[in-house]
């Protein structure tokens, strides 16, 4: 019988699994925080501290792990301190964390100014299912087992702005599914599956422990029209878990995000919307354009009928608006006319 040495290590991974897989995901504010291990409280130390953190930012609201080579990008990094909304400290483990916190409205026009890109904080989730290869057979990941990699994966799609879940493996799974289906990447078995939690972005992986300590997981992201596979073989963890998290969310930002104009087109972008047949509607159909974080002005045109004219500023084209409309939004694109003209259709329940 194999005895657990750390029994309340384990138990303290586990509840935190549980309750990360039961978050509605991090809220906005937490999009433009960071926590960022410091050497020290010193000023040096800060100054570096909230380069990493601002980066990490970025990253995490552009979608883009490229995004600090660009050069407009690089000057607000090198006055990143300046630049602090917030920022304290806490010790964890004999380390110090250093926490910090940036302007929202601050991180989107450097975005803005760099013409980078921007992806809103109603993203979508994503599905693991993971296997382990042992010399007993194949298995799925458990929250026992595997805690430590499963909470790495779950911190690593958190860093990027997207929540990872986890399949319940219950009856109605082991009916559908099983641990040798997914690891043979039968993928019309495992897209089934995968429909009972309305996931669109689902991260397959093969894990294996090698002989000399290194971890090796095959790594494949089936996206709604795509998918990519990666295999990574690392020492560390962290690194494991951010290898997969990177595949899913760089493909998910590919689709989601939306390229920002430094200098916004002079007349903004014409919108026309059907179906506003009084006050309510109206303002329903307002409220959503204004609560769009990159849009900055959004002025009626005109009022016919149910016919709603508007002019939007902010937003470079009508498929980034298309992409910037809340998933559960009334609002349908009918027809694009032009990159700067759109008809659109509110169709409330």
């Amino acid at each position: 019988m194999t005895v657990c040495k750390h029994p309340m290590r384990i138990f303290r991974s586990w509840l935190l699994l549980v309750l990360l897989a039961i978050a509605h995901g991090a809220s906005a504010a937490e999009y433009y925080s960071a926590s960022i291990e410091v050497p020290d409280r010193g000023e040096d130390a800060l100054r570096v501290g909230a380069r990493a953190g601002l980066e990490e930012v970025l990253i995490r609201v552009s979608g883009d792990r490229q995004v600090a080579d660009n050069p407009a990008i690089k000057k607000s990094l090198a006055d990143a301190r300046s630049q602090l909304s917030l920022y304290s400290y806490r010790e964890q483990g004999g380390e110090v964390l250093l926490e910090v916190q940036f302007d929202q409205v601050q991180v989107k026009q450097m975005l803005r100014n760099a013409g980078a890109s921007f992806w809103v904080n109603d993203r979508p989730d994503a599905l693991l299912w993971l296997v382990v290869d042992e010399p007993a057979g194949r298995r799925f990941a458990s929250l026992t087992q595997e805690a430590v990699l499963l909470e790495a994966l779950q911190r690593a799609f958190l860093r990027r702005g997207v929540r990872l879940r986890f399949p319940l493996l219950d009856l109605e799974d082991a009916a559908v599914i099983s641990a040798d289906v997914v690891w043979q990447r039968v993928v019309p078995r495992i897209q089934a599956a995968s429909e009972r939690y309305d996931a669109n972005h689902v991260l397959v992986g093969r894990y294996v422990e090698l002989t000399d300590g290194r971890h090796l997981v095959d790594w494949l992201h089936i996206g709604p029209e795509e998918q990519q596979t990666q295999q990574v073989a690392e020492s560390e963890i962290n690194a494991l878990a951010m290898t997969g998290a990177n595949l899913v969310v760089d493909a998910m930002a590919s689709r989601y995000a939306v390229g920002l104009r430094a200098t916004p087109t002079l007349n903004g972008l014409s919108v026309i919307v059907m179906g506003v047949s009084g006050l309510a509607d109206y303002q329903q159909v307002l409220a959503i354009f204004r609560a769009i974080p990159v849009v900055e002005s959004v002025q009626v045109s005109e009022v016919v009928a149910d016919r709603l004219s508007l002019e939007i500023r902010g937003v470079a084209d009508a498929d980034a608006l298309n992409r910037l409309l809340p998933t559960a939004s009334a609002l349908t694109v009918e027809n694009t006319m032009t990159k700067d003209n759109v008809l659109m259709q509110w169709s409330p329940s």
